[in-house]
């Protein structure tokens, strides 16, 4: 186990998939003192085509390629 680190301190990663909830996730994680965290840009605009993952279902693990690739770019904790 861990030792209790700060969300203020936590590298946080995170992707809609094209979904609608970029307006209100990075407000969200902000509120709750969440303030470092990246978003995969190429994912964060609506896409009904999902044009940017192998596969848009989020069961499938290479829907979160480009977010763990930016993850251990960022090296996110999350």
């Amino acid at each position: 186990m861990i030792g209790y680190i700060p969300k203020s301190d936590l590298q946080v990663v995170f992707t809609s998939l094209h979904g609608t909830s970029v307006p209100i996730v990075p407000k969200l994680l902000k509120s709750l003192n969440f303030n470092q965290f990246n978003l995969v840009e190429a994912q964060c605009k609506p896409d009904p085509n999902f044009s940017s993952v192998q596969s848009a279902n989020p069961e499938d693990h290479r829907a979160f390629d480009q977010a763990v690739e930016l993850a251990n770019k960022s090296h996110a904790d999350y």
